[in-house]
């Protein structure tokens, strides 16, 4: 019997190469691949493992007639034509709990730090300067948060993670489409729900909130939430494209609203080009950008 063939085509540790040769898979590791190089080889792969760079198109589905499954070391299959491929039979999978705990626990440092404006103080005092009396920040003390999403990263680390603060911060409620799982949710926090994201916003009890809803939706929300005048957390890109961003961050620096973005997967192009922008000056000042680019 002939062993099915894997094709690994974005960086994932050596480990995994092994557990496929393990279980008797016969693998290719092959990062960085540009998409007509992948459809060029792709028919001869039963399996394909990626990660965030490596994007599945249907043109790359259609290339590929022995593919059953691809795999996705990660959270979302943003970057997976799941509608094409369950179409043609081809299982996606993911890994939604593989990083929640880490995910979860940088946004978690992402507040603090956003709080306490320590990465604008960090880049002002390696730039030799000394301007304690600009970088006061605020405390958490009195402030409260409205959660937006409530899945497995908001269940293993926001909410949990609330509760040693308690007596500075409060989680004030919760909005998600799942109504059963929002409603369960909410009771083992006590916190309340919203019938809507409207609603949630409109609450003025609400300071701030935490935008944890899939990456198609986060300029939406993001915008809806600083339009509201709260201060923001999203995880992920903020946005789809340069002018989408461009309008989040001039509506945050109009109305003098806090706006952290926590990415937990590699910048995009769009994201390149925002970087870009920030550097010219159009849009502000670049205060840290760290990223991992396969390609550019």
């Amino acid at each position: 019997m002939t062993a099915p063939r894997v094709l690994i085509a974005d960086k994932l540790s050596p480990v995994a190469v092994e557990v496929f040769r393990s279980r008797g898979v016969d693998v290719d590791l092959k990062p960085g691949l540009a998409p007509a190089d992948l459809r060029a080889i792709i028919g001869g792969y039963d399996g394909l493992a990626i990660r965030s760079a490596t994007k599945v198109t249907r043109e790359v589905l259609d290339a590929a007639p022995r593919l059953r499954v691809v795999g996705r070391a990660g959270i979302g299959v943003d970057n997976v034509d799941v509608k094409s491929a369950t179409a043609r039979g081809v299982v996606v999978m993911n890994t939604p709990n593989g990083n929640a705990i880490t995910t979860a626990e940088h946004a978690i440092a992402m507040m603090f730090a956003l709080a306490r404006q320590i990465p604008e103080a960090t880049a002002s005092t390696r730039a030799g300067r000394w301007e304690k009396n600009r970088f006061l920040g605020v405390e958490l003390t009195g402030k409260t948060l409205g959660l937006i999403g409530c899945g497995n990263i908001a269940e293993r680390r926001y909410l949990p993670g609330f509760a040693t603060i308690a007596d500075r911060a409060k989680l004030a409620g919760i909005y998600d489409a799942d109504t059963a799982r929002m409603q369960a949710t909410a009771a083992r926090h006590e916190a309340r729900t919203y019938p809507s994201l409207a609603a949630l916003l409109a609450d003025t009890r609400i300071d701030a909130v935490i935008n944890l809803t899939p990456p198609a939706m986060h300029y939406e929300v993001n915008l809806a939430a600083l339009r509201a005048g709260k201060h923001l957390l999203t995880e992920k890109t903020i946005s789809d494209t340069v002018e989408q961003a461009t309008t989040l961050i001039e509506e945050a620096r109009s109305s003098g609203l806090v706006f952290l973005s926590a990415p937990t997967i590699g910048l995009g192009a769009q994201m390149t080009d925002l970087r870009r922008w920030v550097e010219r000056g159009t849009i502000g000042r670049v205060v840290s950008v760290r990223a991992q680019l396969s390609t550019m």
